[in-house]
């Protein structure tokens, strides 16, 4: 299912169905598809970055196409060799020392990516969406993510995630005050 959402080539429902959808008001069914190469060669490429995004470095998307029997349709093909996923070495989170220890200390706590869990682009985004919350709920409203890096080692396979953050100043509330002014009369 995953797999077929990133992917735009279709297969044509079957006769009967295609009937249907054709001659009756009811909305069951569907239209015939027609084979499209070049929405084949973008599926080929949507995959591999389906794969890249979810750990998979190594991927290799293969497809072929070869007319049927009766030269009226086409069987597409597409096989995925996953290679080995790679896994968190180590999380570096940089440019954040120096903010308010209690700042820090919940950028750390809690955090999403963990050593040893495999590599996907979900995660990472949602942790540097985590880190930025917090920076903005805790005084620094103009915090942003500076880059995210993820360096893979040939040697183990394995990936170090480096997220760096530009903070800015912490800003805090100045004195509040409240006051009234103008004519007012309660009749």
């Amino acid at each position: 299912g995953d797999l077929l959402e990133h992917m735009a080539t279709r297969p044509s429902p079957g006769g009967f169905w295609t009937w249907i959808y054709n001659n009756l008001p009811f909305g069951f069914g569907g239209p015939e598809q027609y084979f499209d190469y070049p929405l084949y060669d973008a599926d080929e490429r949507a995959l591999e970055k389906f794969y890249l995004y979810n750990g998979f470095p190594d991927v290799k998307v293969l497809k072929t196409f070869e007319f049927t029997d009766d030269s009226l349709g086409i069987d597409a093909t597409i096989s995925i060799v996953e290679g080995q996923p790679s896994y968190i070495d180590s999380v570096n989170i940089r440019n954040v020392s120096d903010v308010a220890p209690d700042v820090l200390r919940q950028i750390m706590d809690d955090r999403i990516l963990k050593k040893g869990q495999q590599v996907r682009a979900a995660d990472i985004k949602a942790e540097e969406r985590r880190i930025l919350s917090i920076l903005h709920n805790n005084g620094y409203p103009r915090a942003t993510a500076d880059s995210v890096v993820v360096e893979r080692k040939r040697s183990t396979n394995n990936s170090t995630v480096k997220l760096r953050f530009n903070h800015g100043r912490q800003l805090y509330f100045g004195t509040i005050s409240d006051s009234v002014s103008g004519d007012y009369s309660l009749n």
